[in-house]
């Protein structure tokens, strides 16, 4: 694969937070280590299969590691369900002082963000306050804000370059699962702003392995394909499987996500261009503007946007 002449830009929270010591938890919690000084903080994540949570949650450990309190990562495997009941346990143990949570459905976490409010627990969501249906800053809540839409766009602009430069002629596009929050909203913008070339096969994937394997089919059925555009960590990986299990190299390889495998394989040059959420200045802010929550949760919570960077 020809390499655009990208500058590495760091994944997320991955320089100033290069962090260590966050626990995975899919029932009961254990504490990941820190000082307890401050109380337990519980992490809510769609699932432990997404590197580029799993870098948050690593990165919130740290930092509020580092204000005195401890923090506790649960995994929901992409079940709604199942996050619901564990933000209602980490409630009824009373140890809980805040919660962070990365949504799996925000239509899903409704009655927990009143059983949050209920017990004057305040929360960090990583989601937009349109997501819940609100209007504005509310009491208790900090929204740590990403644009699904702009993810996409930059997707699109990056694979439109890459796949003019290189003379690309038809193109793969391997979106997250639907289930994952935003996933509609890049998904749509891509296959409106993406021009460059037709989208000849369009699939979605939750982890690597079926990745790989929907890669696979879809290469069988559509072997001209030399563009990728893989929106996450899990279908880029998958998709590169693919491609060199079949002894091919894409023109272009356009991924999503950040996570630390995406990032070396960029670095490798198996990857053209990556669009990452930089959460590190958006995460410090979250984190002290939940400290002075857990003090009042009657105040309101800030909004602040998660940065979106590509590498160019």
């Amino acid at each position: 694969m020809k390499r655009l002449r990208l500058a590495l830009v760091a994944a997320v929270a991955a320089g100033a937070l290069a962090l260590t010591g966050c626990t995975t938890d899919t029932g009961a919690p254990d504490d990941s280590g820190a000082p307890a000084e401050g109380g337990e903080v519980g992490f809510f994540s769609v699932s432990s299969q997404i590197p580029i949570i799993t870098t948050l949650a690593e990165s919130v450990t740290e930092y509020l590691g580092t204000k005195g309190y401890t923090v506790t990562v649960y995994d929901a495997g992409f079940d709604p369900v199942t996050q619901a009941q564990q933000i209602q346990q980490a409630i009824d143990t009373e140890a809980m002082v805040a919660a962070w949570v990365f949504p799996v459905a925000a239509e899903a976490l409704a009655p927990s963000l009143d059983a949050l409010k209920a017990a004057g627990i305040p929360v960090v969501l990583e989601a937009d306050v349109q997501s819940f249906g609100f209007d504005g800053p509310q009491p208790g809540i900090i929204f740590d804000a990403a644009s699904f839409a702009d993810f996409g766009t930059a997707l699109a602009g990056a694979a439109n370059e890459c796949a003019t430069a290189e003379g690309g002629t038809e193109t793969m596009l391997l979106s997250a699962s639907a289930v994952a929050s935003g996933a509609d909203a890049s998904h749509e913008a891509i296959l409106e702003l993406y021009t460059a070339t037709p989208i000849v096969a369009d699939a979605q994937a939750a982890d690597p392995v079926t990745a790989q394997t929907t890669a696979a089919q879809l290469l069988v059925a559509n072997p001209n394909v030399d563009v990728v555009i893989a929106a996450s960590d899990e279908t880029t990986l998958g998709a590169l499987a693919a491609f060199q299990a079949a002894g091919k190299t894409p023109k272009c390889l356009i991924a999503g996500g950040g996570g630390p495998d995406t990032m070396a394989a960029y670095e490798a040059g198996d990857i053209d261009a990556v669009v990452a959420w930089d959460y590190a200045v958006s995460l410090q802010a979250a984190g002290d503007d939940l400290i002075e929550l857990i003090a009042d949760p009657t105040q309101l919570g800030s909004i602040n946007e998660t940065a979106i960077v590509v590498s160019d």
